[in-house]
């Protein structure tokens, strides 16, 4: 069709409506737009074609007109402004094409590009508040796509190749060095389980990157930190701050916990490990509490009263008497445990985390101070981290010996959140049991166990409100009901009483064994899988639970030997791969098990393929 190009007063132009491909409520940034012609001028003619009186109806850059005609409506341009034009003279059906041709033979800009763009105006000196005047857009935005295109160009290449994600490839913003961009995601690449996300690139660069929230910071404090000439970073995507200097933090916390170190040297313990990221491998010897025949006798009154008390003096009572088991433990660690054991000093959330009695690789000889330290990386690998073995193969190698270690053991804080988990899975499976449920309440009323898994006061846990329906009107509310009718609502009433939480790692649980063998094995795991928090469960526990974990999900056929990270990454790409397989699976640890347990039943094929 015949086009020429010349200028047409604003006033005489007419938005495109049917003609035009773009819907008209879909002009979105039209005031970023204007930010641009007043910065920069209209840097592209409108298209449009003659109408009625004079005017001209755009069939190619309503967003334009709209948003010359904000700067008019503003005051900024004159009604009449000239507009540059290309004029064709189109039926509605050319109109149309030429509009559907305009919008879709556009090809955007790759992010990339866009970043890079953004990148060199601030080389060459525009500063970002300019650059962000010109766009309409914030200053905050400017300085994140600045930073996107300062990434290295390896990382570059990788976000615009699809190998990594927008949110990976903001995460390497928080480590300005390109040589610590690209060593990070050469180490990353090494991982062959999947796409490389935000969160292994943020534990990758941990070292140097870490949250001012970490327990770390809080243990040294943040004052002594940046006293020590620490500097901070705030991420431009997140809300989070980030301590620069992770060398700094690291010495200053090596520093603090030695001089805890110290303290047990000198009260004879045979060996002291600082172990801050929970990589060693360690067993606890068994030891028999030293109560005074004074402590015996309270701790035996507690727990008598423990059984018929309310939530909150129940909380009371067991804060004393773990008060009374502490104090009992510390008394038994005689000059002959001290002598052949030793303390591994680690960090929670609280601050110094102390593990006494320990022992090096399940050596109860381990007083030598000449002990085999090796660290697990360095130990000969199982079959499935072999360098020679073809990915996929069968032979995933032998599971450890359950007598050297137990991988699994928790520490007291983990075996109170798991045994939460426990009870809830089993109070919402134990309405399904019918009869079982009577036998169940016979047991809790003839046992006198401390330990007895269901609290037949009602005083389970998390404690579950009653109705307020008085003793006598909810008897009588009963009569009538049929068996079934009665013994559905019996164990629907039951289930507010269980309560199978421990709060130390070696709690017996022998109770609470046989109440999940009483419950349907379908119901049970489904609601348990659904309370466990694998990404929870591998952060906290040592790197060893979640190479165990995977070795047993290998021996399943539930994933592969390629989806395992190399044998020397940190404890964070094990825990990561371990988590995702693991809700993948339906992997459980042995603490939450019942019979009938197997991998696989909701694997999605994502970790597994």
């Amino acid at each position: 069709m015949e086009a020429n190009t010349t200028s047409v007063p604003l006033n005489k132009i007419v938005t495109g409506g049917e003609i035009n491909a773009r819907a008209s409520d879909r002009k979105g940034g039209v005031d970023a737009l204007a930010s641009s012609i007043r910065a920069l001028g209209l840097l592209q003619p409108l298209c449009v074609r003659p109408i009625d009186k004079g005017r001209y109806q755009v069939i190619d850059g309503n967003r334009l007109h709209a948003a010359l005609s904000k700067l008019a409506k503003d005051g900024e341009l004159p009604k009449a402004h000239p507009v540059p034009v290309i004029v064709r003279v189109d039926l509605d059906g050319e109109a149309l094409a030429a509009s559907l041709a305009a919008n879709v033979m556009q090809l955007p800009l790759h992010p990339v590009d866009q970043y890079e763009a953004f990148s060199r105006l601030a080389e060459m000196g525009q500063q970002a508040a300019d650059i962000a005047a010109s766009f309409g857009i914030s200053e905050k935005t400017v300085r994140q796509h600045m930073a996107l295109g300062g990434l290295s160009p390896v990382i570059r290449d990788a976000y615009r190749k699809g190998k990594i994600d927008a949110k990976a490839a903001q995460a390497f913003t928080l480590a300005p060095a390109h040589e610590v961009q690209d060593a990070a995601y050469a180490r990353l690449k090494k991982n062959s389980y999947g796409v490389i996300s935000d969160y292994s690139v943020r534990s990758e660069l941990s070292d140097d990157m870490q949250r001012v929230e970490c327990p770390e910071v809080h243990f040294v404090g943040l004052d002594a930190y940046l006293a020590a000439g620490g500097t901070l970073r705030d991420s431009l995507f997140e809300e989070d701050r980030y301590i620069a200097d992770g060398a700094l933090l690291k010495k200053l916390v090596h520093d603090k916990l030695e001089a805890e170190a110290e303290r047990l040297r000198a009260e004879g313990w045979s060996f002291v490990t600082i172990d801050i990221d929970g990589d060693g491998w360690f067993d606890e010897l068994e030891i028999e509490y030293a109560y005074t025949p004074e402590e015996e006798a309270r701790r035996e009154a507690i727990e008598e009263r423990m059984n018929s008390v309310g939530h909150e003096e129940w909380r009371t009572l067991r804060a004393e008497l773990t008060a009374i088991e502490e104090t009992a433990l510390l008394r038994a660690y005689t000059p002959e445990i001290k002598s052949k054991s030793g303390c591994v000093i680690g960090l929670n959330h609280n601050g110094i985390d102390v593990a006494y009695a320990m022992t090096r690789n399940g050596d109860e000889d381990a007083g030598d101070e000449d002990a085999d330290e090796t660290p697990p990386q360095e130990r000969t690998p199982p079959a499935a981290w072999d360098d020679d073995a073809e990915d996929g193969e069968d032979d995933a190698g032998d599971a450890p010996d359950a007598e050297e270690s137990d991988p699994f053991a928790p520490s007291n804080s983990m075996a109170t959140t798991l045994s939460e988990a426990r009870t809830r899975a089993a109070a919402a499976a134990l309405p399904a049991i019918g009869i079982d449920a009577v036998r169940l309440a016979i047991a809790a009323l003839r046992s006198g166990e401390y330990s007895c898994p269901i609290k037949l006061q009602a005083q389970g846990w998390p404690l579950r409100p009653r109705d307020g329906t008085s003793f006598t009107k909810a008897f009588n509310a009963t009569a009538g009901w049929s068996d079934e009718a009665v013994l559905s609502e019996f164990a629907r009433v039951l289930a507010g009483a269980v309560d199978t939480r421990t709060f130390t790692a070696h709690s017996d649980d022998t109770g609470s064994r046989t109440l999940l063998e009483a419950l349907q094995p379908e119901d049970y795991l489904g609601a348990v899988r659904a309370e466990f928090q694998p990404t929870d469960y591998f952060r906290r526990q040592p790197r060893a639970a979640a190479e165990t974990a995977l070795q047993e999900m290998l021996a399943a056929g539930v994933i592969k030997a390629g989806v395992l990270p190399p044998r020397d990454a940190k404890k964070a790409a094990f825990a990561e791969v371990a988590a995702r397989a693991a809700s993948d699976c339906g992997w459980l640890p042995p603490q939450l098990r019942c019979a009938g347990y197997a991998l696989g039943e909701v694997a999605t094929g994502r970790v597994a393929a």
